[in-house]
């Protein structure tokens, strides 16, 4: 089998690159510099978006950390109670919470609106 050739492109020189295009085409230090110092704050993140307080934020903390057992088909206080049966030592301030709510609003974990898929 002959080997094969390659055939030569007949690109303008206006089109060609050269060397000397790539050297004048260097980034600025001082543009780096001020893309990075942008500040955007935000007024709330997207994951925390639904979060109204504190304690709203600790009890999704407690149902995103898995060393007190899996949280999904439980409800805070069941999973509580359930961790400490097993000696697991889930925080105190969170039994607190739960039994003192007493309009049942923090009960569901954050799982709970996926239970019918």
């Amino acid at each position: 089998m002959a080997p094969k050739t390659q055939t030569s492109l007949n690109i303008p020189k206006t089109r060609r690159h050269t060397k000397q295009e790539f050297k004048t085409k260097s980034i600025d230090d001082d543009s780096v510099l001020k893309i990075g110092s942008v500040k955007q704050e935000l007024k709330t993140r997207v994951h925390e978006e639904r979060l109204l307080d504190e304690t709203d934020k600790m009890l999704r903390h407690f149902d995103l950390d898995y060393t007190y057992g899996p949280c999904v088909g439980l409800s805070r206080i069941d999973r509580w109670d359930r961790a400490d049966a097993l000696g697991l030592s889930p925080p105190q301030s969170v039994r607190n919470s739960l039994l003192k709510d007493k309009t049942k609003f923090y009960q569901e974990n954050v799982f709970s609106q996926f239970r019918s898929i």
